[in-house]
């Protein structure tokens, strides 16, 4: 089974049920501590970042647990932390200042991405209790409706996907799409492009497919031959798509393999050859970010799911993102200059560590709290700048140029 990331499940736990004040309204910013004290607890331990890495302690909104979700290019930082009562909202970073975005009227807020624009998308809480999906604009946070989960994707152009009923959704300017499927009774939606193009998965009746739906219709990318489950990893500016499938010729139908479809052709990635022993190494490999440059990054496992080692396939070509091909490392985002960012199990321990792989350097971003407190980035922009979490702050690694 997968390795087990203790501390990142807990501030994944924050991100996807956070909790928050029962009033909608804007509240007073909050200013984060200064970058030389970035702990709110001052025997916190800090181990710096390598690199060309400065680590900024985003704040709090008067809680103790924060964690970052998404950065645009313009360093705009969206993600949720704990108020002083124990509940955590939606945030919004910028300058230095964050703001409490509030909820849709029930307890709890998460911020899970924001466009060029600064405009964002989250699941909060409605005042039954439900969760819904929200578009946050120029102060006001909008009622989108009901979501399935909290797989939410927001375009420059502020359309948004989602899952609601069983069914992919689509918005754009005020009007709700129910996506449809390829003929079975469910869909999910994946991923979203900024021309509008919704990536997921839909039961076709015998199997499940994934998807790429534009306003032209649903477009089947039919699996490889013997393949089991289908996962979507995301969706460029192009239409391509990348994911993961399961092959259904292994017997345990355990053996995972990423894939690219560039709109027309299926290809399936290969893992990294045997290594300089000429043992073999990695058996599978997973899928987890193409960028509009068609560039997939994946992390290759052996069969026991952990020895991972980040790779990039750039149009048939397959390299390893840090060619020391040090074990234990793990891709998350990636930027469109190929620039990854993730964490690394140290030392083969239960610990995650934030990570940037840089064209074949490796960078450890540190954390905060000491060597045994994880950390992680959860997504990077143009720029190189990171964000995620350290110990259980809300951080932004800064990439100095």
């Amino acid at each position: 089974m997968h390795r087990v990331l203790p501390a990142a499940l807990v501030l994944a736990l924050v991100t996807l049920s956070v909790s928050c004040r029962d009033d909608s309204g804007l509240v007073a910013p909050v200013q984060p501590a200064a970058p030389r004290h970035m702990a709110s607890d001052v025997q916190d331990t800090i181990i710096p970042p390598q690199g060309p890495y400065q680590m900024i302690d985003l704040g709090n909104l008067g809680g103790g647990v924060a964690t970052a979700n998404d950065v645009n290019d313009q360093g705009v930082i969206v993600g949720a932390s704990h108020d002083s009562s124990g509940v955590s909202h939606a945030f919004l970073w910028q300058k230095g200042v964050m703001t409490d975005l509030g909820t849709l009227g029930g307890k709890t807020s998460s911020a899970l991405r924001v466009n060029r624009h600064g405009d964002v998308a989250g699941v909060s809480q409605a005042t039954d209790g439900t969760s819904h999906v929200f578009l946050w604009q120029h102060g006001s946070m909008q009622d989108l409706g009901p979501v399935d989960g909290t797989a939410v994707f927001l375009n420059d152009q502020a359309e948004l996907a989602w899952t609601m009923g069983g069914h992919a959704q689509f918005w754009s300017r005020g009007v709700t799409l129910d996506l449809g499927t390829l003929g079975g009774p469910t869909s999910q939606a994946f991923g979203l492009s900024d021309l509008g193009a919704v990536a997921g998965l839909s039961s076709t009746g015998s199997r499940t497919d994934a998807f790429v739906w534009t306003p032209a219709g649903m477009q089947d990318i039919a699996p490889p031959e013997g393949a089991g489950m289908l996962l979507v990893a995301g969706i460029n500016h192009r239409g391509w798509v990348a994911g993961t499938f399961f092959d259904g010729r292994n017997v345990f139908n355990l053996l995972e393999r990423a894939w690219v479809w560039d709109g027309a052709q299926l290809t399936v990635i290969p893992v990294l050859p045997h290594d300089s022993t000429g043992l073999p190494s990695d058996s599978m490999g997973v899928a987890a970010a193409i960028n509009d440059a068609g560039q997939v990054a994946a992390n290759d496992l052996d069969l026991n799911f952990d020895r991972a080692h980040p790779v990039l396939w750039d149009r048939g070509v397959l390299v390893p993102a840090n060619p020391a091909l040090q074990d234990y490392q793990n891709a998350t985002a990636m930027n469109s200059q190929g620039v990854v960012t993730g964490y690394e199990e140290l030392g083969g321990l239960l610990i995650p560590r934030a990570l940037v792989l840089d064209h074949g350097a490796s960078w450890d971003l540190g954390t905060i709290g000491g060597p045994f407190f994880s950390s992680k980035g959860n997504a990077i922009n143009r720029g190189g700048d990171v964000v995620g979490f350290a110990g259980t702050h809300a951080v932004l690694w800064r990439r100095i140029h």
